[in-house]
Parts: C-alpha cells; structure tokens; sequence
C-alpha cells in the first residue's frame, strides 16, 4: 500500500500538469474610453461675504470650511455626480507676507 502511494501522486501531478499547459488563444481587446456625462451648462453666482466673486456651476454646492477659523474664507465646491471636489483658499497679499507664503 505505501509503494502504491507514491506512483497515484506521481501521475497525478503528471496529469495536471499535461492537462495545465494548453497554449492560451490572445484576443484583442477594443480600445475603450471613459465617460464623463456632464449636465447642462448653467451657472450661480457666489453669495457671501466674500472677497472674491465668481460664477460656479448650478450642479455644484458650496462647503464653507468652519474648521479653519482662522481662514474664514476657504471653501470646497462639491460635485457629487463626479465625485470631485475643489478646494478654495484665501490669503490676504502683502509684501510683507508673500515670501513667506511662497516657501
């Protein structure tokens, strides 16, 4: 029984192996791209107290950052259809101040 052992696992490995290495078929694959579908242009304007103005799409929410208080005027602009976001912020410029903002 013990000499039958080794010859059952001997041709089963010969077996899988035989079996194992077929020559694989290669098809190829068309070239594909991603798709965005963006809504349908229309803008707000951007209300508050802020120093800056623009226009930002109506598809879009405005997050004013409350956990920077020492920023009051950072903001994101969410877009959750596409789940992206755009992250705004504020710095009052002198010359004092700019190298400093630089480095």
């Amino acid at each position: 029984m013990t000499k039958r052992f080794p010859v059952t696992l001997l041709s089963m490995i010969l077996l899988i192996g035989v079996f194992s290495c077929r020559k694989k078929e290669y098809a190829p694959k068309p070239r594909g791209y991603f798709r965005i579908t963006l809504a349908k242009k229309k803008y707000r304007q951007l209300e508050g107290h802020f120093p800056y103005l623009f226009q930002y799409p109506a598809y879009a929410t405005i997050q004013h950052l409350i956990t920077h208080e020492n920023e009051p005027y950072w903001i994101n602009i969410e877009i959750p259809e596409n789940k992206a976001s755009l992250h705004l912020s504020y710095k009052k410029l002198d010359k004092n101040i700019l190298g400093k903002l630089t480095e």
